[in-house]
């Protein structure tokens, strides 16, 4: 009973004291913008778990498995168009309007969507809707981690990371949770509806975190002014060895995750 109760009692004072250290790390002006990154964070990954269980549900409910291999690809190839055209509007745009801009783009066509497959039953809005939610997902994670790259500086990225990386661990809880609750109620298209909520209250968290910045390098304030095009960026992590294994890095696990996306729905 003795050995029991110690293998009880020593996961928990671990969980205790491991949250003891995360929140002692915590300074008093880094209280509020790791609160608010978290928040940023619970919110983006909430909003990409319902939406592409919404998005796998309506592509399903209509096409085979099969195809949605071929659709992987196509949201590949639709995603690096996007990320090119992205890169050329980061010479014309400032980062903080980029961040406001693009939720409420999602957003918004998260909406769109929802009252497309409401009045129609066109194939052509059930790939669209496919298409759409995985651009959205592909972006709007990177979109945290450079908001968190303004806020913070590398020292406080490295000490608060446990404290902001929880909010993307109840955002897959919660998103799980609403997914569940609105698909059996309303319908897989209404988590349309959930995934625009999440993703249109991100646009209030940057505004407020802009201006709750502690100490971030200068380099990445509004205004850079870094015009490159394609290739010059292109070649930069090509260059670079950090961002080379960076960039292969999130190129494995994209196709490690659509394939097995893709077995999982053929079975």
């Amino acid at each position: 009973e003795r050995v029991r109760a110690d293998l009880v009692v020593m996961p928990r004072s671990l969980t205790r004291r491991v949250i003891a250290t995360t929140i002692l790390q915590v300074k008093r002006d880094e209280a509020v913008p790791a609160a608010l990154l978290a928040i940023h964070l619970f919110l983006t990954v909430a909003s990409i778990v319902i939406g592409k269980a919404a998005r796998d549900a309506i592509f399903l409910s209509r096409f085979t498995a099969l195809q949605m291999i071929a659709v992987d690809l196509v949201t590949m190839v639709a995603i690096a168009l996007v990320v090119a055209s992205q890169l050329r509007l980061n010479a014309r745009l400032s980062m903080r309007r980029l961040l406001l801009i693009s939720p409420v783009c999602f957003a918004l066509g998260d909406v769109g969507l929802w009252l497309g497959l409401s009045t129609s039953h066109g194939a052509w809005i059930t790939s669209a809707a496919y298409l759409w939610i995985g651009v959205q997902a592909a972006l709007s994670t990177p979109h945290a981690f450079v908001l968190a790259s303004h806020v913070l500086t590398i020292r406080q990225t490295r000490r608060l990371c446990g404290l902001i990386g929880g909010g993307a661990i109840l955002g897959w809880i919660g998103g799980g949770l609403v997914t569940e609750v609105v698909a059996a109620r309303f319908g897989a298209s209404s988590l349309l509806l959930a995934a625009a909520l999440f993703t249109a209250l991100c646009p209030v968290i940057v505004s407020v975190l802009w201006r709750e910045e502690v100490g971030a390098p200068a380099v990445m304030c509004e205004g850079a002014g870094t015009s490159g095009s394609l290739r010059q960026s292109a070649s930069l992590v090509w260059t670079s060895p950090h961002l080379r294994a960076i960039a292969c890095l999130a190129f494995a696990s994209s196709a490690v995750t659509t394939i097995a996306v893709s077995a999982t729905a053929l079975a």
